[in-house]
């Protein structure tokens, strides 16, 4: 029992503190997954004051850069707007715009360097884990795709992201151990061309 009130008293000891400190100073901006932004990611941005009506900001949020600001600097401002409607502005924070990183090619779960299933024929387009946001911001679509193989002459040209039945029996009877490659168009959160040599 003794514990629960020692917690209770700090706590709001600690809401008295930050009432004042919000009241006499400024708002607080906090991107919670990283400190910049990135050209198609949409950015969750948390804004914080305490004492105010609401905390308005002067971008949408989630905010999503276009690929146009890559390199420029995006000022994000706080408001806050009191119980009679007045508004107050609490501080801003700049936030440098980057390019997004490229996405991977996949084909059938292998990427670039290992061994492909030439028997299945689905090419996705994805950001793996290594990357300073989650993967799942990024959504990609894959236009069409050539696929070469080393020592043969002439490519295999289709649409979309399933290779077509047709060249899968081609690839079908390709030696084992050979190298393909492969090239995709691709669009979605970014866009452009993407490639990823496979062994069968």
């Amino acid at each position: 029992m003794k514990n629960v009130i020692i917690v209770g008293f700090m706590t709001i000891s600690f809401l008295s503190y930050s009432q004042s400190e919000f009241n006499s100073k400024e708002g607080v901006i906090e991107t919670p997954e990283m400190q910049v932004f990135y050209e198609g990611i949409p950015i969750e941005i948390n804004a914080q004051a305490i004492g105010y009506r609401e905390v308005q900001l002067s971008v949408p949020n989630p905010y999503t850069a276009s690929a146009e600001s890559v390199g420029s600097i995006i000022t994000v401002q706080c408001t806050g707007i009191t119980l009679k409607g007045k508004e107050v502005p609490l501080g801003a924070k700049n936030f440098t715009v980057k390019k997004a990183p490229k996405p991977r090619l996949y084909w059938n779960d292998v990427t670039d360097g290992e061994v492909a299933d030439k028997l299945a024929g689905s090419l996705v387009v994805r950001y793996d884990d290594n990357i300073p946001f989650s993967p799942s911001k990024g959504s990609f679509t894959v236009e069409s795709y050539i696929i070469s193989v080393s020592g043969i002459k002439g490519t295999l040209v289709g649409e979309g992201s399933e290779i077509s039945e047709l060249h899968l029996e081609a690839l079908k009877n390709i030696t084992k151990g050979s190298k393909v490659a492969i090239q995709v168009k691709y669009s979605g959160t970014s866009s452009g061309m993407l490639s990823a040599m496979f062994e069968l």
